[in-house]
């Protein structure tokens, strides 16, 4: 786009060059070329500021979007963090159990949203899926967020997050089912519009 409007404003001199050269002075040509250059000159600039503006506004949509991925998919121990202070469950030895049950109430009601990856049937030992989905409302009407859920070291890796609410919740062979979930997370600007609370 540069080139274009640099090679017009070098045709613009050119052609006004041109025009004038049969029939006008030495220094009206001169003026009027000067003038030609000028144009010249603020359509390059007219551009850089465009262009400078272009990749600002880029820079800052990336950002945005970098800031939402993150806030998406937060590891849900940060949400215990953040929620059993806003509502001072101090359960430590017990692992916050108020906390994760308000959690999946809120789930349940739809007001959050919470991802993870599935329990897969291989046959053999117990795997998950590679990648995270979102978890239906009605997963959580028989489940239950696992005390794993709660401790930074149980993230990622094949650490199971729920749990069935009794024992056959999940169908007839009992806990065995493969409807587990690992490594949960959150969207955080969800949790903070419902749980606000600054720690400063």
């Amino acid at each position: 786009m540069r080139d274009v409007l640099g090679l017009s404003g070098g045709l613009i001199v050119a052609l006004v060059a041109q025009l004038l050269e049969p029939y006008s002075s030495p220094w009206w040509s001169a003026m009027v070329i000067a003038g030609a250059l000028f144009c010249a000159a603020l359509i390059d600039l007219a551009y850089r500021g465009i262009s400078s503006l272009r990749k600002r506004y880029n820079v800052n949509l990336e950002h945005q979007t970098s800031n939402h991925t993150v806030a998406r998919d937060t590891p849900i121990w940060r949400a215990v963090a953040h929620i059993r202070v806003a509502i001072n469950d101090t359960d430590h030895d017990k692992l916050y159990p108020t906390t994760l049950n308000v959690i999946r109430q809120a789930a349940l009601d739809g007001k959050i949203k919470l991802r993870g990856r599935r329990e897969i049937d291989t046959g053999g030992r117990q795997q998950f899926s590679n990648v995270r989905s979102d978890i239906s409302p009605e997963y959580w009407k028989v489940s239950t967020i696992g005390a794993m859920a709660t401790d930074e070291r149980y993230q990622g890796g094949s650490w199971p997050h729920t749990n069935p609410e009794t024992a056959y919740a999940w169908g007839p062979k009992g806990v065995y089912e493969k409807n587990r979930y690992a490594d949960l997370t959150v969207n955080m600007q969800e949790i903070r519009r419902l749980w606000p609370y600054d720690p400063s």
